[in-house]
């Protein structure tokens, strides 16, 4: 069932993302095909088109954010409308279960985060590089990974493995507070979404104050300085290098998302099952 839901999410969300994505894409092609005229002297030197060209920057800028804030938005509002609204209430009577309606959208927004990424950076390549070379560009980030595995005392496939695995935790410790908050503010008689907003922001300044804390309070002292140079794949790099304990404070950084993505599903999961006795509660008190 839990494969039909993200089939149903990905149809459902794939048009409008796509073509979101297509455009930041058509937009470096562009990009690709003006900036060469930024090299004529002749040209630059006629206020209107120097005017054009700067604004050509500048809409692209605004682009690249749009990608992202657009894609969110549209993501957000989707979760909301199908959990919380008078169609959640029908989708919550499916027999199906919340973990399922959050895990569905959960993934198929990671899956957008990661396209969304993808087709900014192959944009940005597109525009500043006439021939992108990729295989040297994960080459040279494969070198780097070794790099910091040398430094880390460990293999470059461990550090990488630990890299995609904290990156996966926090996007979707990202995801999943923007869904409890949503689930907090659903409950809220008045100005629902006004509740969320505030839930997250209130989410955000508890977990900076926590990571402050941690910072402050760590024992830095106990820690082993290390100072090496290293030949990567981009040049000659040097790293400083927290030797003795790194491994076992980079491990606390995973368990402590791994732990804010159980904390958030499970508290998104239970609001919508007691949304649904809500409303169900009020229909047949309407009859």
């Amino acid at each position: 069932m839990l494969k039909k839901l993200i089939k149903h999410e990905w149809l459902a969300t794939w048009k409008n993302l796509a073509m979101l994505n297509g455009g930041i894409l058509l937009l470096g092609i562009l990009g690709r095909i003006i900036l060469p005229l930024l090299s004529n002297s002749n040209l630059l030197k006629i206020n209107l088109f120097a005017i054009l060209i700067s604004l050509c920057g500048v809409f692209y800028i605004f682009a690249i954010f749009a990608v992202a804030i657009i894609t969110n938005v549209l993501l957000i509002s989707r979760f909301y409308r199908n959990m919380f609204t008078d169609e959640g209430y029908l989708m919550h009577t499916l027999p199906v279960t919340s973990s399922a309606h959050i895990l569905s959208k959960l993934v198929v927004y990671i899956a957008w985060f990661v396209i969304d990424g993808i087709s900014i950076l192959a944009s940005l390549s597109i525009l500043f590089s006439v021939n992108m070379n990729w295989l040297t560009f994960f080459s040279s980030l494969w070198d780097a990974f070794v790099s910091l595995g040398e430094v880390l005392r460990a293999p470059a496939p461990l550090v990488l493995l630990y890299a995609l695995v904290l990156a996966l935790a926090m996007t979707a410790s990202g995801v999943l507070s923007i869904y409890f908050s949503a689930s907090v503010g659903s409950l809220f008689n008045t100005h629902k979404k006004l509740g969320g907003i505030c839930c997250f922001v209130g989410i955000s300044m508890a977990l900076q104050f926590i990571s402050a804390f941690a910072l402050l309070t760590f024992n830095w002292s106990r820690m082993e300085i290390v100072t090496e140079t290293s030949q990567a794949g981009f040049g000659t790099v040097e790293y400083v290098s927290y030797i003795a304990h790194a491994w076992p404070v980079m491990f606390m950084i995973l368990a402590f998302y791994l732990l804010l993505d159980l904390l958030f599903f499970l508290g998104t999961q239970h609001i919508p099952v007691s949304y649904t006795h809500l409303r169900a509660h009020e229909t047949r008190h309407d009859l």
